[in-house]
């Protein structure tokens, strides 16, 4: 029996590394995905969404190509568990620009028990391409509320 060559078990080592690699990563993006396509299909159950001394919509402001971020205060005030699930509508400038945000919800699913609080943060990449404006949305609170609650982002280069 002959050895292989040297360095041979470690190119070897080496792609079984990054084998396990992208495993893990493909079963994350998976699992996120799957909670967030789980968000738009439970049931609905009545609720209140609890925001103490928040103006009527939540509000960002960022330049194309960074980043927003907003905070939501979730109550259940309900008797029985509920499935707090955050998802984003497409958001639209007052000249019609659609704009579908890959918003990063955390947490992307959450079991809520009576009198339960929870924050929820939405962080949005801004493209570079998209157009300054004010862009309007919702944010669906999939198990808690059932209209939603409304987000203003303000795309401006900074000055």
């Amino acid at each position: 029996m002959t050895e292989p060559p040297h360095g041979a078990s470690d190119a070897l080592g080496e792609i079984l590394r990054l084998q396990q690699d992208f495993q893990a990563r493909m079963v994350d993006e998976t699992l996120r995905y799957l909670r967030r396509v789980q968000g738009m299909f439970e049931p609905h159950a009545p609720g209140t969404v609890l925001r103490p001394d928040a103006p009527a919509a939540l509000a960002a402001t960022a330049a194309p190509g960074g980043r927003a971020s907003v905070r939501l205060d979730v109550e259940n005030r309900q008797r029985v568990h509920t499935v707090l699930a955050a998802t984003l509508t497409p958001l639209v400038g007052e000249d019609g620009t659609t704009w579908f945000a890959d918003a990063d919800v955390r947490p992307a699913f959450r079991l809520l028990a009576p009198a339960e609080q929870a924050r929820v943060t939405l962080r949005l990449p801004v493209p570079a391409d998209v157009p300054e404006g004010l862009y309007r949305g919702l944010v669906m609170l999939r198990g808690l509320h059932q209209g939603g609650v409304p987000l203003e982002v303000t795309v401006a280069v900074a000055s």
